[in-house]
């Protein structure tokens, strides 16, 4: 059993933690790992985030539950396995940042890299929540081209 835990709080999780524990005899700890996100907010119905490059992200979320659904749940549609119909899986991806190396760049070239400003804007000054013109700049001069939303891998 996966138990996932949330809270602005690391005193609150603590003593939850400890509380489950506690509560169940056969339960036990056989995993953890602790972390955060700066800067969490809902906008326009999307759930943002401060990545550790200080930039927003979440932009790109899927816009209704519909979508959400689509893309997490695997069928005979989408050439998945037998095995893996019907069932939930939890996946944990470890990564490590090399943030004190990214933080020695220029915040102008963190977000040339990047493509956005560090708020989500479009280096064209377009709002992040609308796409680009991106005829209008066909060698990505101020907003480098990403692949459309129905192109990109789930």
């Amino acid at each position: 059993m996966l138990v996932y835990l949330e809270s602005d709080s690391a005193a609150d999780l603590e003593d939850t933690e400890r509380r489950l524990l506690s509560a169940t005899s056969n339960w036990r700890q056989r995993w953890r790992i602790d972390g955060f996100r700066k800067e969490n907010r809902i906008q326009d119905g999307k759930w943002l985030a401060r990545n550790p490059f200080h930039f927003t992200e979440g932009f790109g979320n899927p816009d209704t539950e519909r979508e959400v659904v689509d893309r997490a749940v695997i069928g005979p549609a989408q050439g998945g396995p037998a095995w893996a119909e019907g069932g939930s899986y939890q996946v944990i991806r470890i990564v490590q940042f090399a943030t004190d190396l990214w933080d020695r760049d220029s915040v102008d070239e963190q977000e040339r890299i990047i493509g956005r400003r560090r708020e989500g804007r479009w280096l064209d000054g377009t709002p992040e929540e609308e796409q680009p013109n991106f005829a209008a700049d066909p060698h990505g001069k101020a907003t480098p081209p990403r692949l459309p939303r129905t192109a990109r891998r789930p």
